[in-house]
C-alpha cells in the first residue's frame, strides 16, 4: 500500500541466516484463518494462500523486500458486514513483501479484505538468532492517505516467551513463541505468532484494540 511509511526496521541486505530460506520460490503456504468479532463468535472462516515469488523490489531508504502475494480465496459478500469492516481495499490478491538476511525475518500482513485491522497490530518480525527471552522493537509510521489512521506512529515490542514442538503434518519442528504488542494513541493490539527458522511462521493469533480477533494456521505447503 502506497501510504505506508515504514520509518525504522532494523534490517539489512538480502543474506541467507546459515540456512535454506524460508523466501525461495514456487512455494505457497495454505492457512486457514478465522475472524471473531467483539465477543467471540466466529463471522468468517476463510483459506488463505501466502505465495512467494523470485522478484525483488528496491528501495531507496530501507531494505529490499522479496515480493510475495496474499491470495484470498472468499470475498465477503454480506453487504452490511462489509460496511461494518469498512476496509477500503477489496480484492482476491494482494501484492506485498517480506525480508529475509542475518538479522531476521519479517512479512507484511494479510491487509485486505477483513484483514484490514492488521496494519496497526504488530507485523509479522523474528530477530535472528532466537533464544528465549529475546526482546526487540521497531515502529510503523502510516502516512496521511489512510482513510482511518492517519499520521499514526505505532510502536512494536516483541519478545520470544518459550519454544516448542509441534507436529505439521508427518514430521515435529522447534518453534519459537513470540509474543508481541503494539502501542499508539487508539490502544494496544496483540500478536502471538509461532515461528520456525526453516519454514517461517506457522500461527498467526491476533487480538486487537477493538476486541476483535483472528486467528491464522499453517494448514500445508505447496
Amino acid at each position: 500500500m502506497k501510504w505506508i511509511m515504514l520509518i525504522f526496521l532494523i534490517l539489512g541486505s538480502m543474506t541467507i541466516f546459515g540456512q535454506e530460506r524460508i523466501l525461495s520460490n514456487n512455494k505457497t503456504y495454505v492457512y486457514l484463518s478465522i475472524y471473531r468479532d467483539t465477543i467471540n463468535n466466529i463471522i468468517l472462516q476463510d483459506t488463505i494462500r501466502f505465495i512467494i515469488t523470485d522478484k525483488i523490489k528496491k528501495y531507496l531508504f530501507s531494505a529490499n523486500q522479496t515480493i510475495v502475494y496474499w491470495k484470498y480465496t472468499n470475498l465477503i459478500t454480506d453487504s452490511l458486514l462489509k460496511t461494518k469492516i469498512h476496509n477500503f481495499n477489496w480484492g482476491k490478491i494482494e501484492k506485498s513483501g517480506a525480508i529475509e538476511d542475518e538479522m531476521g525475518y519479517w512479512i507484511h500482513p494479510p491487509r485486505y479484505n477483513q484483514y484490514w485491522i492488521t496494519e496497526i497490530a504488530p507485523f509479522p518480525y523474528v530477530r535472528i538468532p532466537c533464544e528465549k527471552n529475546k526482546k526487540y522493537q521497531s515502529i510503523l509510521g502510516i502516512g496521511k492517505h489512510s482513510q482511518e489512521w492517519s499520521n499514526l506512529i505505532i510502536n512494536w515490542n516483541y519478545e520470544i516467551v518459550d519454544k516448542v514442538t509441534l507436529k505439521i503434518g508427518l514430521n515435529n519442528y522447534e518453534c519459537w513463541v513470540i509474543k508481541s504488542e503494539s502501542e499508539s494513541n487508539i490502544g494496544k493490539s496483540f500478536l502471538v505468532t509461532i515461528f520456525n527458522e526453516k519454514i517461517g511462521f506457522i500461527e498467526f493469533h491476533y487480538n486487537f484494540y477493538n476486541k476483535t480477533k483472528i486467528d491464522i494456521e499453517l494448514v500445508r505447503i505447496e
